[in-house]
């Protein structure tokens, strides 16, 4: 909530722009970014979602630079868990927005 001892409920604006990436990191107290995510499609998209990153050097003119490794889904959860960022959040991430996003939401 605004104005809690936390400030929880309190945004920092974002960059607008590339190049004011840094200075917002800094307002943060962050050294960088990363961009961690995985991807629960079902298995025949999946595939093509590898099959696209796997093309990447004709796509582009050279080998897609991050790895993917497509690990099952169990595998997955598993590493999610670990991070150790509570239930909520996993039922927000693996449930929750899939079901808002194909209406099945209650």
């Amino acid at each position: 909530m605004a104005g809690s001892p936390t400030g929880a409920g309190t945004t920092t604006p974002g960059p607008r722009a590339d190049h004011e990436i840094p200075a917002y990191l800094e307002r943060l107290g962050l050294p960088g970014l990363a961009d961690i995510h995985v991807h629960f499609l079902p298995p025949r998209m999946l595939e093509k979602v590898w099959e696209y990153f796997d093309d990447a050097e004709a796509r582009y003119g050279w080998p897609w630079p991050i790895p993917n490794i497509p690990y099952p889904y169990a595998h997955q959860i598993e590493a999610l868990a670990r991070l150790g960022l509570g239930d909520g959040w996993m039922r927000q991430v693996l449930w929750e927005n899939g079901a808002r996003l194909l209406g099945l939401a209650r």
